[in-house]
């Protein structure tokens, strides 16, 4: 904030887009940072093949790298 009351976390591509003056940015490397996501749908709607496909391939990747997975 430019009240200089708090920080934020933003991804590179936000700040190059958001740049403005008394704005202070600190890079952060080399620390792991996670994130959680989630992928919502109703259980009793009708999924595409589209859908069903996306999630399979969602799903293989986060066990892919080792997330885990509810």
């Amino acid at each position: 904030m430019e009240s200089g009351a708090g920080g934020s976390i933003l991804s590179e591509t936000l700040i190059k887009q958001w740049n403005r003056p008394g704005i202070k940015l600190l890079r952060i490397v080399d620390v792991p940072l996670t994130r959680q996501v989630g992928l919502i749908y109703h259980k009793e709607k009708y999924r595409a093949q589209a859908v069903l496909k996306f999630t399979e391939i969602l799903k293989d990747h986060i066990h892919q790298f080792n997330f885990n997975t509810v």
